[in-house]
């Protein structure tokens, strides 16, 4: 599974020591070109393990199910095929992008996307709000994360500067 963590831009290091000592089994890290944003590759429950390890420096933990390249067609194609296995019939949704570097407009993403799912799942309804899934789209350069996760699913922590 993959991981994407955030640290305040100073604190980046301190992040990735964190995730290494609370994790503790096998994990790759690897940078990104944006500071304070890494990407961590493991097969441990890295939310449980990184919620409950005291930390200081990383602020967000998203789970990213697929990393594709960063080209509109190719985040469309494999956001479509994870939404048609994750959203339910009569469920509510909304896309969002975090977009790092490259260009590429998130708001026609967003919408573009979105209607897409409409026209593929016919009951499921878009709520900007309060939606019970949402389908997530980070961008970091080249790459590009895609997962499908309830609010519960990201892990947000205070970091101490």
């Amino acid at each position: 599974m993959y991981y994407l963590v955030t640290t305040p831009v100073s604190r980046q290091y301190d992040g990735m020591w964190e995730v290494e000592w609370a994790l503790k089994g096998d994990l790759k890290i690897k940078k990104t070109p944006f500071r304070g944003v890494f990407l961590v590759i493991t097969e441990e429950d890295a939310l449980k393990l990184i919620r409950d390890y005291e930390t200081t420096a990383i602020c967000r933990v998203i789970p990213l199910e697929i990393i594709a390249r960063t080209e509109e067609n190719e985040i469309i194609e494999k956001a479509l095929l994870l939404s048609k296995e994750k959203i339910n019939e009569k469920e509510t949704f909304a896309v969002r992008c975090k977009n790092r570097g490259e260009r590429l407009d998130s708001r026609r993403l967003e919408r573009d996307l979105g209607e897409k799912i409409l026209s593929l799942i016919k009951t499921a309804k878009v709520n900007l709000t309060i939606p019970k899934k949402t389908v997530r789209i980070e961008v970091f350069g080249k790459d590009t994360g895609i997962s499908i996760l309830e609010e519960k699913d990201i892990l947000k922590k205070e970091a101490v500067e």
